[in-house]
């Protein structure tokens, strides 16, 4: 299987804090896994039409860093991985245009019930 895996840096199986670069990693020796950066997502679109992945999937979270995935999202199907439960940032709200126009951000964050 071909997957695009975008996320905001390339894979550090090395750095402890990355247990996603473990999985990319594992994933690797049964499938095609391209790590999709912001300096080479603009590639992503071209690359897309000549040959397409079965699969997208896009690491979320709320960092600046992870900002250019979210304009992929509404445009190329795959699966989301969240990083955080406070994913639903003004990144995220800019797709929906009733959430735009009330949209007022605070610095309190949202309550989750459990």
């Amino acid at each position: 299987m071909r997957i695009a895996w975008f996320r905001p840096a390339d894979t550090d199986a090395a750095n402890p804090l990355d247990a996603t670069a473990t999985l990319i990693d594992e994933l690797r020796r049964t499938d095609d896994i391209d790590v999709i950066v912001e300096a080479r997502a603009h590639d992503f679109v071209w690359q897309q039409l000549q040959r397409p992945w079965d699969l997208c999937v896009f690491e979320l979270d709320n960092t600046h860093a992870h900002q250019f995935i979210w304009g992929y999202l509404p445009n190329y199907p795959g699966v989301a991985l969240l990083s955080s439960i406070d994913v639903a940032t003004p990144f995220s709200t800019r797709y929906s245009s009733s959430a735009l126009s009330s949209f007022r951000y605070t610095s309190e964050r949202p309550r989750v019930a459990l």
